[in-house]
């Protein structure tokens, strides 16, 4: 089966990430964060969260999106957020990447760097309690998002995944403007985020209704239902609220 492979080794298994959100007993093939990860194993498994939140959620600033997620109890009535806390938080794993988020910037290179009182200050996470114990759990994994510097797995490589020109323009959208419904069959991840963007001239005009966007991809196969937000101007998948989460 084609796998719509990127080159970049931290994307190569974001491909599996869209499986798996559609049919969850494809899960095995994206990569555990386990405790015992070489540094290109630990970018690999932790880029395709980064992609969820920003490419799918269409969410800014993750670390505010997080910070609701945190306080609120970790809500699962989302599918993307169930996989995430299933997935990169079944033993509470998620904390090093919620870290990093929240950090904005600040380095800590080892536990012993970590003040929990000037974290709770500065951070977009408040509770000294919380930082107090994530130091004291230490650097449980071999390479995790926070300890090391200010992205020491250097996250990122997916927000310009899916942007590429090459190979954009090479899709199908098909239209039904009485159920604000289209559908739109891309011909490649790499550009179809390029591919999607470009539907917004192509599609007639709703007053202040929305286009309710299906992408599928010939290799890959559905990657969801986009809504594109009048606020922010981004493309999401779920429901608005939870895109305005990450997006203060």
């Amino acid at each position: 089966m084609p796998t719509g492979h990127s080159p970049d080794p931290w994307c190569r298994y974001i491909p599996h990430l869209h499986r798996a959100l559609v049919d969850p007993s494809q899960v095995g093939y994206l990569p555990y964060v386990a405790e015992e990860l070489t540094l290109e194993q630990a970018c690999s498994a932790w880029e395709p969260l980064h992609y969820l939140l920003t490419a799918l959620l269409g969410w800014r600033s993750p670390g505010h999106g997080l910070a609701w997620w945190y306080a609120g109890g970790k809500p699962v009535d989302d599918t993307r957020l169930r996989l995430v806390r299933d997935h990169w938080d079944a033993h509470h794993q998620l904390d090093y990447y919620a870290a990093w988020a929240w950090a904005q910037g600040q380095a800590c290179l080892t536990p012993d760097d970590l003040d929990p009182a000037a974290m709770a200050r500065a951070s977009l996470w408040p509770h000294e309690d919380w930082w107090r114990e994530f130091r004291r759990r230490g650097m449980a994994l071999n390479n995790d998002p926070f300890y090391g510097g200010t992205n020491p797995l250097h996250l990122g490589h997916s927000e310009a995944y899916g942007w590429r020109e090459e190979g954009a323009g090479e899709a199908d959208l098909l239209v039904d403007r009485g159920r604000r419904k289209a559908a739109l069959i891309v011909s490649g991840l790499e550009a179809w985020r390029t591919d999607l963007q470009a539907t917004a001239s192509r599609l007639p005009g709703l007053g202040d209704r929305s286009w309710h966007v299906e992408v599928v991809d010939r290799q890959v196969g559905w990657l969801g239902e986009y809504r594109q937000s009048r606020e922010t101007g981004l493309w999401f998948l779920g429901r608005h609220s939870l895109h305005m989460r990450g997006n203060p």
